[in-house]
């Protein structure tokens, strides 16, 4: 992924759907994808950026109960959206 990012990518840009690649790495099983994103120093902005339907990457990893993930971007700081039309119950120990 380093290589992709030195040659300009940006992870800031939202596809179709409005979600940029940090939120959909968010939602994966693998957290490899999305703890390479945090090394990489990826913008804050795009660490916490809600999609079209407002739902920010953390509160994508809460939907999908990706714990490693959830647990990498409470790491990065990111902000906390409160999303009403979500009710997940997290735990981390």
């Amino acid at each position: 992924m380093h290589i992709v990012f030195r040659h300009g990518a940006r992870a800031d840009i939202a596809d179709n759907e409005g979600q940029c690649v940090v939120a959909r790495a968010a939602g994966l099983r693998d957290s490899r994808y999305l703890s390479a994103l945090c090394q990489e120093g990826v913008q804050a902005g795009s660490m916490d950026a809600p999609g079209d339907e407002g739902a920010s990457p953390l509160m994508l990893a809460c939907q999908a109960q990706q714990m490693d993930n959830v647990k990498s971007l409470l790491k990065k700081k990111v902000k906390h959206f409160l999303i009403y039309s979500v009710h997940v119950h997290v735990h981390l120990w």
